[in-house]
């Protein structure tokens, strides 16, 4: 082959190669379109996941809101409470409790 020949050669050879590369750039990234379309569906159920989760709370706030009955049982814990503490402390200090023997015998040998 002639030089002139192997210069034309290099010039179309350039011209293909710029032709594919404005092909290649021209065409979407079909990577792209894909990374849309995950970003697009975690966007989607996001949204179902708050609407469910406002719906939720909708309904447990207007229950505490129209069915309050707090104070009701506050004061029927409290109550119960109060009897359990007493209770306790009436088997604690009886003589024949374990707790009372143990500690008759800790004063017993620290006291003599």
């Amino acid at each position: 082959m002639s030089d002139d020949k192997k210069d034309d050669l290099i010039g179309f050879r350039d011209f293909i190669e710029g032709d594919k590369l404005l092909k290649n750039a021209n065409q979407p990234n079909k990577k792209h379109k894909r990374d849309g379309f995950e970003m697009f569906s975690f966007l989607e159920l996001e949204s179902k996941r708050l609407d469910k989760q406002l719906k939720v709370l909708e309904e447990a706030s207007y229950l505490l809101k129209s069915c309050d009955s707090f104070p009701g049982l506050n004061k029927q814990i409290n109550r119960e409470i109060l009897l359990t503490n007493a209770k306790l402390m009436n088997r604690l200090f009886d003589e024949d409790s374990p707790m009372c023997k143990s500690l008759d015998e800790v004063f017993k040998d620290l006291f003599g």
